[in-house]
């Protein structure tokens, strides 16, 4: 097995790692030079003060620099001075003891002014080797805590990439992760056809790849081996067809030319019913399984078919009562031939498995797009556990059904079939006081 995904996540998330820290250092910066700065305004103000005091001083007048200065102190409540190139200092007053430790530390007017800065002063320089000092307004002192926004700024920005970047993996992940899964779960709806390899990129190859590559070997072969299974029952019941037919002439001659034993030729007449019975739902189950969706074009009243094989059911089951619950129930589209045999055989299933004298009863209501039709016995029912397991071909749960049942257990694998293949389903459910209860869901 290659590690192409190992070694791709690793490389992005080097290249993510990498330019996350190379980002916020480059912000970090930034913000550090354009916050941390006098405003265009501020420095204008004070390069303004800085030539006045060189006019005056360049001029002679001592004195005006010293009124500059006490002006600067009662407007901007900041001392100032100008310091001549020979170290001589002109100002209103001598230098406060609050700028004694800040005064020779000067600083120019362009450099960065953090907020936990104090007694800060600013030297502006002439070009005759003099300079103007000026302690720096409280009012000029940047605003913004720049230490908060840069902390937050190292915090926000690498949570941000680190979460579009862990979008970006867990889509790339999932997205050959989901197609497989959707192709699991059609492949278990009974697509055989399903695969997952066509569903992801053609140049992607790694181990999720591999494993789509499974998957569809494992399809391949379950296909192949469901495809010969149902071939080989279509064929068989095919082929039994043909002495079958002949054993029924064999046995009808029998009749005309021997009138003994009349008891024997009717068991195995039968039997032989009985097998041909057999035939022809293996026959049926064999088709819809090749066919999962059919035709539903017939329009007719579900109330009325209803009556047809209700009544058929009672005088075939004359030791049983049949109770009717249901109205004019409208069918638009659907398959009445198909229909009219899921509901004789849940009906009849309930009337064999139910004791004489007992009622059956057959409802049904309107519930949202579907008629929900409920066939109620009042057998022994189904344990909980294999309520699922009546619906598989040839199941029999003889320890819930005591005496002996015609059948070999295709019934309801049949219904369970046919009804999908309308685009219903079929439910059982055990009653509360005792029976089974089977739900039909019948598009309208």
């Amino acid at each position: 097995m290659n590690r192409r995904l190992f070694l791709r996540m690793f490389a992005w998330l080097l290249i993510v790692a990498m330019g996350t820290f190379t980002l916020s250092h480059n912000l970090a910066s930034s913000l550090n030079s354009s916050l941390t700065r006098l405003t265009p305004e501020h420095q204008q103000q004070l390069l303004d003060y800085a030539e006045q005091a060189e006019y005056y001083y360049q001029h002679g007048q001592l004195d005006n620099i010293s009124q500059l200065t006490a002006k600067i102190a009662a407007e901007q409540g900041a001392w100032s001075a100008l310091r001549a190139s020979n170290g001589t200092q002109y100002s209103y007053q001598a230098l406060p003891a609050h700028l004694a430790d800040t005064y020779d530390f000067r600083r120019k007017i362009t450099s960065p002014v953090h907020t936990f800065f104090t007694n800060l002063v600013i030297g502006i320089p002439f070009k005759d080797g003099g300079s103007f000092v000026i302690e720096l307004p409280a009012h000029m002192y940047p605003q913004y805590d720049v230490e908060l926004i840069r902390l937050l700024l190292t915090l926000v920005v690498p949570t941000i990439v680190l979460l579009l970047f862990c979008w970006f993996l867990y889509r790339y992940i999932m997205r050959p992760i989901e197609a497989l899964n959707r192709a699991t779960i059609a492949l278990a709806n009974g697509n055989l056809n399903s695969r997952a390899s066509i569903q992801l990129p053609k140049n992607r190859n790694d181990e999720i790849t591999q494993l789509a590559d499974s998957f569809d070997s494992m399809a391949d072969r379950l296909q192949q081996l469901i495809t010969t299974q149902r071939q080989l029952l279509g064929d068989l019941s095919h082929e039994l067809r043909t002495p079958l037919t002949r054993i029924d002439l064999a046995i009808n001659r029998c009749k005309e030319t021997c009138q003994e034993h009349p008891e024997q030729h009717h068991r195995i007449n039968h039997e032989l019913q009985r097998i041909n019975a057999l035939i022809e739902d293996a026959l049926t189950l064999a088709w819809l399984s090749e066919e999962p969706k059919i035709a539903n074009e017939d329009n007719f009243d579900l109330a009325s078919l209803l009556d047809v094989i209700v009544e058929d059911a009672a005088f075939e089951y004359q030791n049983h009562r049949i109770e009717r619950h249901y109205q004019h129930c409208p069918i638009e589209q659907g398959n009445q031939r198909m229909l009219a045999q899921c509901i004789e055989n849940v009906l009849r299933n309930a009337l064999k498995y139910s004791p004489q004298h007992t009622t059956v009863t057959v409802s049904c209501e309107l519930d949202q797009a579907h008629y929900l039709l409920k066939v109620c016995d009042q057998g022994p029912g189904v344990p909980k556990a294999n309520l699922t397991d009546i619906f598989k071909p040839f199941y029999r749960q003889d320890k819930a059904r005591s005496r002996e049942i015609d059948g070999f257990g295709l019934g309801l694998a049949l219904v369970k079939r046919q009804m999908e293949a309308m685009g219903g389903s079929v439910e059982a459910r055990n009653r509360a006081h005792g029976g089974l209860e089977m739900q039909l869901r019948i598009p309208r």
